[in-house]
């Protein structure tokens, strides 16, 4: 039986265990990252050979290595990739974690010996003291978990034990003024241990960390004399929680749940309820329908219903998911807010992405399950739930929402997962869902239209623009008959129902030269060519982008087999409007300035001209290297000098100690970052810069010189002739 296929690294350990070849450099004396100069690597054959031309002594080779950076939270893992920035030429994973003969257990115990981290507990203690010395207890929480998320430090307990009187000063304070007035009187230092212990693991909600799986138990609660556990700053267990959730208190379980469901449930319940009924007379007939279906399954308590709503963009689905979501909150319900990408997420009220709420592996396929249990957490609060509100659920593959629908069936059973009522939301004209190295035909598989689910929900749609009617509300017809027209040509192109190149004479796509039009021409006569361009790209037939079958809009070539049908979708080329069209000649700096016609003038030191002279346009391009030669001119156009903070890669004279093997230039590099003001960073309380706030990972890592910045304030180019990046100037 074959073993293992040999990968990089241990065909790296393979060829630094067999005989010198005698051609230099030796293998002994290279580390893994510097194998890709001297080496390249033979798919085929699974082996590493030697270079037939390597670049000279001081000149920067052709080839560099890159190990894959590694989150220190992954433990060995992690010191193993240092130790590989460091042994030369090891020949095992063994030789890795020996060092002066001595065989070490695990590769931090091995990156100890060698000097490489810093001492226990040492970084840790500083980065609290200062913290101590000059942030308030709630600040110094924040700090607290951020560690543990990000680092997490060596001994956990006794760095909370060390730090607790900081950590728990305000709750004391506070405690001791309620028993003053004769509240919480029962409370004992467990009490207040415990407290702080939950303020810490509510900001480790939404990571997998915690501090009671990093060795800090929670004290069980105080027995009241009336039987129940004492909680202080609240109110005792209500009789509505049932007898198994007092039981779990009482014990010192269930405590995680509770933070969870009082995260999901809002305190202000009838102000919920009234923010969604005010809201009912300001939608639309559409979105109403959508409204009254879901909101009479929450109040029926019966079987839910299963919704997905098409929506193009403007028809105000975040709109109505928000009414959704306050509504099932105010009537006492769990409404969860997912969606497909972290930006959808943040629109909606306690948004998370569906990945971090349901657990969704990364690695999907047919049979996946999500990684709950029944009897966790999640899975107790999917039991409560009553509505889940999915947004741009058209970008998220078709076995997501199997993989979601089997693990709650599974852990709840088929009674509790019906109650649920389901609001998908999206448009599959946007973006599909990603299919790495997938065909046509794979990426239209993995639509959540092919999959079993989709017969089980009631399809509705949205086609008021709420855009368009904006503008109608406030009296701008001429706006909103341009905003109307682009609509229509925006979805006639989603549908493949707008005019081809082929059907329409050739316009040049960027280029227009033309002696008889104007070189400015005013706004009027250029709204009135883009409103013409777009009707004359509409269909002949005058319907509305979105009707009909893909047969019946695509005409008689629709009949062809569907391979050839869809790269003939794909390869249509669309006629831009001529409006829409630069004229030859014209480049970015003529871009930017019909975007931002103030962009010259704007004062940089009143942030509220800038936000109102410069919100809600901006230039949209495909490339990285675009992006970077529109922003240069946007900065050169921008009025002040800017500013740009320049990373070191290296640590200043007398730093390198314990951190030098830690620093490498991966870690280090964090890229140049522009600014157009007088101040790139707000001043801290002391007057320093302060680029990161209390409680961040940064925070903690520019406090110890790992993220040391230099501001090097450009010059005019006359100016810095001679000049290098880096160089400081007060």
């Amino acid at each position: 039986m074959a073993g293992p296929k040999e990968t990089t690294l241990t065909a790296f350990f393979a060829f630094t265990s067999a005989p010198a070849d005698g051609i230099q450099p030796p293998a002994t004396e290279l580390l893994y990252s510097d194998v890709p100069k001297f080496f390249t690597w033979m798919p085929a054959r699974r082996q590493w050979r030697r270079r037939a031309r390597v670049a000279p002594d001081g000149c920067t080779p052709a080839q560099l290595g890159r190990v894959n950076n590694v989150h220190p939270s992954t433990g060995d893992v992690y010191y193993l990739r240092l130790l590989l920035h460091r042994v030369q030429g090891p020949t095992s994973f063994l030789a890795l974690r020996t060092v002066e003969g001595v065989l070490h257990a695990t590769y931090r115990e091995a990156c100890l010996a060698r000097g490489m981290l810093a001492e226990e507990g040492l970084v840790w203690n500083e980065i609290m003291e200062e913290a101590v010395a000059e942030y308030m207890p709630y600040q110094i929480r924040d700090l607290f978990a951020a560690l543990i998320v990000h680092g997490p430090p060596p001994d956990v307990p006794a760095l909370f034990d060390t730090y607790y009187s900081a950590l728990a000063e305000d709750v004391v304070y506070r405690l001791q003024r309620r028993i003053a007035a004769g509240l919480d009187v029962e409370a004992r230092a467990n009490d207040v241990r415990r407290h702080v212990i939950l303020l810490v693991e509510e900001k480790l909600l939404d990571s997998a960390a915690s501090l009671q799986t990093q060795g800090v138990s929670l004290p069980a609660p105080t027995i009241g004399a009336d039987g129940r556990p004492v909680v202080i700053f609240s109110e005792a267990l209500s009789e509505d929680d049932g007898e198994e959730e007092e039981e779990e208190a009482s014990e010192g379980r269930g405590t995680s749940f509770k933070r969870l469901l009082s995260h999901e449930l809002p305190r202000d319940s009838a102000a919920q309820l009234e923010y969604a009924t005010s809201r009912i007379p300001t939608l639309v007939p559409d979105q109403a329908a959508v409204f009254s279906a879901i909101r009479d399954a929450i109040d029926s308590e019966g079987l839910g219903r299963r919704i997905f709503l098409k929506a193009p963009g403007g028809c105000g689905k975040t709109y109505l998911a928000s009414m959704l979501l306050a509504y099932a909150r105010g009537r006492g319900k769990v409404a969860l807010a997912v969606a497909s990408s972290g930006v959808a997420a943040t629109l909606m009220p306690l948004g998370r992405t569906a990945h971090s709420r349901f657990k969704i592996p990364i690695d999907i396929h047919a049979r996946s399950m999500c990684n709950f249990e029944a009897g966790s957490d999640t899975a107790k609060l999917l039991k409560r739930t009553r509505l889940i509100v999915w947004d741009e659920a058209t970008m998220a593959h078709r076995h997501c929402f199997e993989a979601v629908d089997r693990s709650i069936r599974d852990t709840i059973g088929n009674d509790a997962a019906n109650r649920i009522s389901w609001s998908l939301c999206g448009d599959f004209r946007q973006i599909p869902p990603v299919v790495r190295k997938g065909s046509m035909v794979q990426i239209i598989g993995a639509s959540f239209r092919k999959s079993p689910l989709w017969s089980s929900f009631t399809k509705m749609e949205l086609s008021t623009n709420m855009r368009v009617q904006t503008c109608v509300k406030k009296g701008n017809a001429e706006d909103a008959s341009l905003l109307s027209t682009w609509a229509s040509w925006l979805l006639a192109v989603g549908n493949n129902a707008v005019k081809s190149a082929a059907r329409t004479p050739p316009r040049p796509a960027v280029a227009i030269e033309s002696e008889d039009e104007e070189d400015t021409p005013n706004e009027a006569s250029a709204t009135e060519q883009l409103k013409k361009d777009l009707r004359e790209a509409l269909p002949d037939d005058g319907r509305q982008a979105g009707g009909g079958s893909l047969a019946s809009r695509a005409g008689p070539s629709a009949a062809m087999p569907f391979a050839s049908r869809a790269a003939e979708l794909a390869t249509k080329a669309i006629c831009i409007p001529r409006a829409l069209c630069q004229k030859a000649g014209k480049g970015i700096k003529d871009l930017l300035l019909s975007t931002f016609p103030d962009l010259e003038s704007v004062n940089p030191t009143s942030p509220q001209e800038c936000v109102d002279k410069l919100n809600g346009r901006m230039v949209l391009t495909v490339l990285n290297e675009d992006v970077a030669k529109i922003n240069k001119e946007a900065l050169d156009l921008f009025p002040g000098d800017p500013v740009q903070s320049i990373s070191v890669k290296k640590l200043v004279e007398g730093e390198e100690g314990d951190w030098g093997d830690l620093a490498t230039p991966e870690f280090m590099d964090c890229g140049p970052r522009l600014h157009s003001r007088a101040h790139p960073y707000p001043k801290g309380r002391h007057g320093r810069h302060a680029a990161a706030q209390p409680g961040s990972a940064e925070w903690g890592l520019q406090r110890h010189a790992l993220h040391r910045h230099e501001d090097w304030h450009a010059q005019p180019r006359r100016a810095r002739d001679g000049q290098q990046p880096g160089d400081y100037h007060p």
